[in-house]
């Protein structure tokens, strides 16, 4: 995990599916948009929490009233083919 000086972009989603919970606070998730349907494929990232609160696999995070998911950092992985990945880390944090 590469973590960022301060808090970056926005990212424009309106919640997020787990499918990999990594422990430690952190999970592979995909955005679900606004209109979410099973054919909506959104950003994936990771998303951390500094309170290492547990996420588990299929959980829905939504960004609170007046909060909103921000870019801190970047995180690179090898996928189960081998090819290296580079997703957004992922914060919820105030707008």
């Amino acid at each position: 995990m590469e973590f960022f000086e301060g808090p970056g972009d926005i990212i424009d989603e309106s919640s997020f599916e787990v499918f990999q919970a990594l422990g430690d606070g952190a999970a592979l998730a995909r955005g679900r948009g606004d209109g979410y349907s099973s054919f909506y494929s959104g950003i994936n990232a990771l998303l951390y929490n500094e309170e290492d609160v547990p996420y588990y696999d299929k959980q829905v995070i939504k960004a609170p009233q007046g909060k909103c998911f921000r870019q801190v950092g970047i995180y690179r992985y090898p996928s189960k083919g081998g090819v290296s990945r580079t997703v957004p880390i992922v914060m919820v944090m105030d707008r």
